[in-house]
């Protein structure tokens, strides 16, 4: 198990807090992370796919995460 460090934003900060810290077996899948996302208090309140970059790149659910990398929890994006 490791401690995995993720940046949250907007809406998904004001539930989950920044950052959040998971302990999680490592490498894991984006879909495997998010699942351990909605299972902490309030996570049932994230979408089913909330957006996941992985350093600085919108990432697919499939990708694994080794650990080292820079991962964030975006909130629904808007152009204008």
């Amino acid at each position: 198990m490791a401690i995995l460090r993720l940046r949250t934003f907007a809406r998904y900060a004001e539930i989950l807090g920044d950052p959040v810290e998971l302990d999680v077996e490592l490498p894991i899948s984006l879909s495997d992370l998010t699942a351990a996302l909605q299972r902490l208090p309030h996570g049932n309140l994230l979408p089913a796919r909330p957006l996941i970059a992985v350093d600085q790149r919108l990432a697919l659910p499939d990708q694994r995460i080794a650990g080292s990398e820079e991962i964030a929890v975006l909130p629904p994006l808007a152009g204008g």
